[in-house]
């Protein structure tokens, strides 16, 4: 980490490192001018658990100013402490002005926090909150904030409903993907949409098969093939 901070450093990627701790921000702050992605996917970040050592990194990781892509996740860590010191109690000035995409995973994170998070980030297209606890507000607070969204992921976010989904889709019309993957949402639970405006789980063996995906359009008119899923990155593959 040392070595890397002393180079005009891009992007970087982490993943299933296990040995880094609550000071990995300290150091990427001498490329601020730089670092435009950040990514730490399933890694052990030592601290981030507790209040005061996620409260010490926080400055760190809002001082790099230029981000426009931050993904933190882990499916063995919940970092609640550092995700709620982030956006909880949030400064006026907008931390990351020029972020489009965000893929966070907090066990805990209800829609206090959430919605913070969007209201201090406008220029968010792409949103991830997985494995979380919000509902419904969460996504009527996404039609509200981020007119401009194109995709959302909810894996595991088991308090929205069809109905939120629904609203959601009827009103941000430049959407074209929502990920419910493991939320406890079934094809049955949208009786008004054929097979091409879903993307099912058709490997289970037996019933019941849930939702994965839901595409943008679903409500507006017909649509185009069901997109590849990148389920490593967390988003769906895009088509050239």
């Amino acid at each position: 980490m040392e070595a890397m901070s002393h180079c005009p450093l891009q992007q970087l990627t982490l993943v299933e490192c296990n040995e880094l701790d609550y000071n990995m921000f300290a150091p990427l702050t001498r490329c601020s001018s730089t670092l435009t992605s950040l990514n730490i996917t399933n890694c052990s970040l030592h601290g981030l658990e507790s209040r005061d050592p996620a409260q010490q990194a926080v400055p760190n990781l809002m001082r790099l100013h230029h981000l426009t892509s931050l993904k933190i996740y882990c499916n063995r860590r919940d970092y609640y402490p550092f995700i709620n010191a982030l956006f909880a109690d949030l400064p006026s000035m907008v931390p990351w002005p020029e972020l489009t995409s965000l893929y966070l995973g907090a066990f805990t994170v209800m829609d206090t926090v959430a919605i913070a998070l969007l209201q201090a980030q406008p220029k968010l297209t792409r949103v991830g909150l997985v494995d979380s606890q919000i509902t419904d507000k969460t996504l009527d607070a996404i039609a509200t904030y981020l007119p401009e969204v194109v995709e959302l992921e909810f894996m595991g976010s088991k308090g929205i409903t069809p109905d939120g989904l629904r609203r959601l889709l009827k009103t941000c019309r430049k959407l074209e993907s929502v990920g419910c993957n493991n939320c406890e949402i079934y094809p049955s639970d949208f009786p008004e949409l054929d097979d091409t405006k879903m993307y099912t789980d058709d490997d289970l063996d037996e019933p019941p098969v849930y939702v994965l995906y839901l595409m943008g359009e679903a409500f507006v008119g017909d649509i185009g093939p069901v997109p590849d899923i990148d389920y490593e990155s967390g988003w769906r593959r895009r088509r050239c």
